[in-house]
């Protein structure tokens, strides 16, 4: 099926073959990189481990084929446009399904990070399938889930992330005929979840909250060395605190506070690497005005102190 991902990915992507009916796939623009590493199952099934490291990815989605799309986030953030008003967006533990024919064709990735795994399958080469006569798997059902652009995103709980914690190990391994299983237990899972009730709402946002969201965000990346409270954001870019603080913690993930903080302390690091300024005006650069403070924070991120990690 490596043409379907050429099709989600692009034409101008580098292919490597790897043994054991893998393809791996390497995906650059301006803002990072992306290794796509693709398992042929059988004929209508394909998996992909997605390792994502870039702010967004347009590709070419001209899938004329009825592909169905179920999506694991173990790590990381996507985003998608679900309509001119909505965008949909999945974190670690969730699960997705969509059908690839409705996609838009660029994806977002808020906290320039996504890994996960992503099962492909074409129903119409798949439905006659062995595999799926043996087990029984409603098709249908799923096929139904994401029709006219439908976007399920669902709850994580203790037996999906039993199911794709073996899928994750099996990868160091390469052993086909264990994805080959492991894909058939996400398909009986996924064919006889209880919908309703494991169906995440909140993964959800206005596309207009979103963009006040992400100025925010923008706002304080070319401000960190200054302060800001979330009334003071708030005022600013005429949102509520309270719609603030829940929406940025659902986009990237943590309080305002907390991506505040990882941010000055990743600009730090990256200004002790540089070795021109010293850690007094590396800490003010980074919005500490105490070199003592920025010293302690610095250790508890990273495990040394800045004057140990510029030599």
């Amino acid at each position: 099926m490596d043409n379907y991902i050429i099709d989600l990915y692009g034409k101008d992507i580098d292919s490597i073959h790897l043994k054991n009916d893998a393809d791996r796939f390497v995906i650059e623009n301006d803002t990072g990189r992306g290794i796509i590493t693709n398992y042929h199952i059988c004929d209508g099934l394909d998996i992909t481990f997605n390792d994502i490291q870039m702010d967004y990815y347009e590709g070419n989605f001209e899938f004329k084929a009825d592909i169905i799309e179920i999506n694991h986030c173990k790590d990381g953030r996507c985003e998608y446009e679900i309509d001119s008003n909505t965008v949909a967006f999945v974190s670690r533990g969730d699960l997705s399904i969509s059908n690839t024919i409705d996609n838009t064709g660029t994806s977002y990735f808020p906290t320039k990070l996504y890994r996960g795994i992503s099962l492909y399958i074409d129903i119409e080469k798949i439905q006659n399938s062995r595999l799926i006569e043996e087990f029984d798997i409603n098709l249908s059902k799923i096929a139904s889930l994401a029709k006219g652009g439908n976007v399920k995103i669902f709850r994580s709980n203790e037996r999906l992330e039993h199911i794709f914690y073996e899928f994750y190990n099996a990868q160091k391994y390469f052993l086909k005929e264990y994805l080959k299983v492991k894909s058939i237990e996400l398909l009986l899972f996924v064919s006889n979840i209880d919908w309703d009730n494991e169906i995440k709402n909140t993964s959800f946002l206005n596309k207009k909250q979103l963009y006040k969201i992400k100025k925010v965000r923008n706002f304080i990346l070319k401000n960190l060395e200054n302060h800001y409270t979330i009334a003071q954001l708030s005022k600013k870019f005429d949102i509520s605190a309270s719609s603030l603080k829940n929406q940025f913690k659902k986009l990237y993930g943590q309080s305002i506070y907390s991506y505040t903080k990882k941010l000055r302390l990743e600009k730090s690091k990256s200004l002790l690497l540089k070795g021109e300024m010293s850690i007094t005006q590396i800490a003010l650069e980074s919005g500490y005005e105490n070199p003592a403070k920025f010293s302690s924070a610095f250790k508890k991120e990273f495990g040394v102190i800045p004057s140990k990690f510029q030599t």
